[in-house]
């Protein structure tokens, strides 16, 4: 369930980064926690590329996310 959980973090920034949502620091938190969150678990199972796959997807969205509220933040 954590990839599903990640993935409506992911849609919800994007919704409110694209339109200057006043929540959108606070869902790009999130965003960058589920995402780390997720790649830990998916990393638990080292024989699945799929699961290594999306961990490897998951550490690139959170480091995005960061950089997108470096800028944000200001």
């Amino acid at each position: 369930h954590s990839c599903a959980d990640c993935a409506e973090f992911c849609k919800l920034a994007a919704t409110l980064t694209a339109r200057h949502g006043s929540y959108s620091v606070t869902a790009g938190e999130g965003c960058a926690k589920a995402c780390e969150d997720c790649a830990t678990h998916c990393e638990q199972h080292k024989d699945d590329k799929h699961m290594a796959e999306c961990a490897k997807s998951c550490r690139e969205c959170a480091k995005e996310c960061r950089e997108m509220l470096r800028h944000m933040k200001g």
